[in-house]
């Protein structure tokens, strides 16, 4: 029968499942094979301005009514700059003689630098003679640009070519117009599972280009087992391809000039269970991919890039209001209870780290701030590390075709912008940042919480920050821990008003590291115990409440919780003390505040929480924040110099000077009983609000982000 199949793309128009590919098609051939495949019913034809040959196309299409067939083209690599875009399209248009494109594709997830002689053509390295990396021009700006052709008129459906899985996630995570197609190579031979399934969650059509193969060898269409399924249905091999390519739940865009070809393919039939399945497993012993994806990306503008891959990402601070103490396996970093954090803004707290893979590394190497660290001596890292390279080689075996990172050497350099094992959550940020950069560059296909087990082996509460807004870390029961990961409770764009204030008292490493404390707890605590037992339901309960935007229940919580925690570190034997007199005077200044303002029991306008050290985190509805910085700047007045030096201020308040001298807070001053602190008992102040998860800012190397050199070693220590 006629394959009269469709799509129905997310923002709702119709695509065809059937269409012409014109790659390599040549002119004065190419106008002849659009002609027919219009005539047999074709509707959809696939173009690229690469291609050279969209103005004989156009020429086709100019004698047919516009609403007879849906077009695609594609932005060539060198028009990424969002400068450049509308004008690429608007030549697109010209020469197909539109006033508007069907389908708009990014042909491929890189920039190139441009030759800007009035052509779309990549400049050329004037040493190697290959093409160079725009390294100033990032995917997201042209997605924008892209978006922009929609807003005008230009494209009805955008989408993407040649995107990995990570790839489409780095557009989704800021896309305002949502990708409906990647095209991509597929075939028996490259079957790409994984993207099809990803794309069918996230509502984006997998278009399969060079469906039959390339015309090399081995040949699909010579194939024996496709042979065999043809013969034995009576249809050619080419239809056999296409029905079992449109019976996975993908699109299919054969090329072909010749016109008796053109219209055997244009027929499809449904392949019995067992033909389906015998095609599907043909990758298992014959893996290949005919179009290396890195062929465009041939791209040295510096010769570092021939041999290696880099990935930079930044990761967010969590903090938690019902908190994790304590492990019932040391070896796998499970918890003795589920916890419940706070994802913090990364604009103001966040751990920044840059991977690089190369074949040439002859060992893993990590720089932590600037100082080398051994990687074998951290059993952690190690972990880590052990168990993406695992991960990725699992992939790797599943597709031969893909370069084998699993066995390159990782250059490893991370920084924080906050105090380091302060009680700031500094190797949650750390680990997370370390697991979602590693996951990234080895293009893991594991959903977020998959990857969220991989940090926690690292770090536990990291697992927490590898999402944005308010985050679960469920303790699981299985003794293998595959159910001990964390999960997204609400997104940071739930509770916008959630405001946080961090009253830093030290910004020196603690006496006792929490790996140490929380063992020692397990092992001489009776109450922890006791507190194993309350968690559960508070976990229902402040989840409740942050669904509900319920801040009275919220800081209740969130308040007895630190108590909690610290009442079983002083139950620790010998105890434990990570609060100070600074710390216990922010919790009576908190105190008395909320029993100022709350009436009938309720009202409350702050919540402190503390984690293993003395720095306090205050939550509290943004309105308020003026109120309570006023209040604590009386009572923990900042150093007399910030009152003469404006940059030793702004350092000082950072984001909160934007809250003083707003409220008139006095009154309520004036009822609190409590003598004022010595100017400076307090290190600074951090006025955040709730974040989003980790980010990707930079997924090749650029040398304005990179905390690498080119020599590959930390850029501050080759100044």
């Amino acid at each position: 029968m006629a394959l009269n199949r469709t799509f129905k793309l997310k923002n709702g128009s119709i695509m065809p499942a059937f269409g012409l590919g014109t790659w390599k098609s040549e002119t004065n051939i190419v106008g002849t094979a659009v002609k027919e495949a219009l005539n047999v019913g074709v509707k959809l034809i696939d173009c690229a301005a690469v291609y050279e040959n969209e103005k004989e196309i156009g020429a086709v299409l100019s004698t047919l009514p516009r609403s007879s067939f849906f077009v695609t083209s594609k932005l060539w690599n060198s028009m990424h700059d969002p400068q450049d875009v509308e004008p690429a399209v608007r030549r697109t248009l010209a020469d197909l003689g539109l006033e508007y494109l069907d389908l708009y594709l990014i042909h491929w997830p890189v920039a190139l630098v441009p030759k800007r002689d009035g052509t779309s053509d990549s400049a050329r390295d004037p040493v190697t003679g290959k093409f160079m990396v725009n390294h100033n021009v990032t995917l997201e700006q042209t997605w924008k640009a892209m978006e922009a052709l929609v807003d005008k008129g230009l494209v009805k459906s955008i989408g993407c070519s040649n995107f990995s899985i990570p790839k489409l996630k780095q557009i989704l995570s800021i896309a305002r117009i949502h990708p409906v197609v990647d095209q991509v190579e597929m075939h028996p031979f490259l079957p790409q599972d994984d993207l099809v399934q990803f794309g069918k969650e996230n509502d984006i059509v997998i278009q399969a280009y060079a469906p039959f193969g390339s015309g090399k060898t081995p040949s699909l269409l010579e194939h024996e087992k496709i042979v065999e399924v043809a013969k034995k249905n009576g249809k050619t091999p080419a239809q056999v391809l296409v029905s079992w390519a449109i019976q996975r739940g993908t699109s299919v865009i054969p090329k072909s000039s010749n016109p008796e070809r053109i219209r055997e393919n244009f027929q499809d039939f449904i392949l019995p269970d067992e033909d389906f399945k015998t095609i599907s497993e043909i990758h298992l012993t014959t893996p290949i991919r005919f179009f290396d994806p890195k062929d465009p990306l041939l791209i040295p503008q510096t010769s570092m890039m021939n041999s290696s891959l880099e990935v930079t990402c930044t990761a967010p601070v969590n903090i938690a209001v019902i908190k994790y103490w304590g492990k019932r396996n040391t070896a796998l970093l499970l918890p003795t209870n589920s916890s419940l954090s706070v994802t913090l803004s990364q604009d103001h707290l966040h751990s920044k780290t840059t991977i690089r893979a190369s074949p040439e590394f002859k060992k893993d190497r990590l720089w932590l701030n600037n100082e080398e660290e051994e990687v074998s001596a951290s059993k952690r890292l190690m972990n880590v590390i052990t168990e993406a390279r695992r991960l990725r080689s699992e992939l790797e075996a599943t597709n031969p075709t893909l370069p084998k990172l699993s066995t390159w050497g990782y250059h490893i350099c991370s920084e924080n912008n906050f105090p380091t094992a302060a009680g700031l959550a500094s190797s949650a940020s750390g680990f997370a940042c370390l697991t979602y950069s590693l996951a990234t560059l080895l293009e893991l296909p594991q959903s977020t919480s998959e990857i969220s087990k991989l940090a926690r082996v690292g770090s536990g509460s990291a697992c927490r920050s590898l999402f944005g807004g308010f985050v679960a870390w469920n303790a699981g029961v299985l003794e293998d821990g595959s159910d001990s990961m964390a999960e997204q409770v609400a997104p940071e764009s739930h509770w916008p008003e959630m405001e946080a204030l961090i009253l830093v008292a030290s910004d020196t490493k603690k006496h006792v590291s929490s790996t140490a404390g929380m063992q020692t707890t397990v092992e001489t605590s009776p109450l922890l115990q006791k507190r194993i037992e309350i968690v559960p339901q508070r976990m229902i309960d402040i989840s409740k409440a942050i669904k509900e935007r319920d801040f009275d229940t919220f800081a209740a919580l969130t308040m007895k919780d630190s108590n909690s925690f610290h009442a079983v570190c002083l139950d620790t034997f010998p105890p434990i003390f990570y609060l100070t007199d600074v710390s216990k005077a922010v919790i009576s200044v908190v105190t008395a505040y909320n029993e100022l303002v709350k009436v009938n029991g309720k009202g409350y306008r702050a919540a402190y929480t503390f984690d293993a050290g003395p720095n306090a985190v205050i939550y509290a509805p943004k309105q308020y924040i003026p109120e309570i910085l006023a209040i604590m700047t009386h009572f923990f007045p900042p150093p007399v110099e910030t009152a003469s030096d404006s940059e030793r201020h702004s350092e000082y308040f950072g984001r909160a000077k934007e809250f003083l001298g707003k409220e008139d807070a006095g009154a309520l001053i004036s009822q609190i009983k409590m003598a004022p602190f010595a100017p400076g008992s307090l290190r600074r102040v951090i006025s955040t609000h709730v974040g989003d998860g980790p980010r990707v800012i930079a997924h090749s190397f650029k040398p304005e982000i990179s905390l690498l050199s080119v020599a590959g070693t930390p850029k501050a220590l080759n100044k």
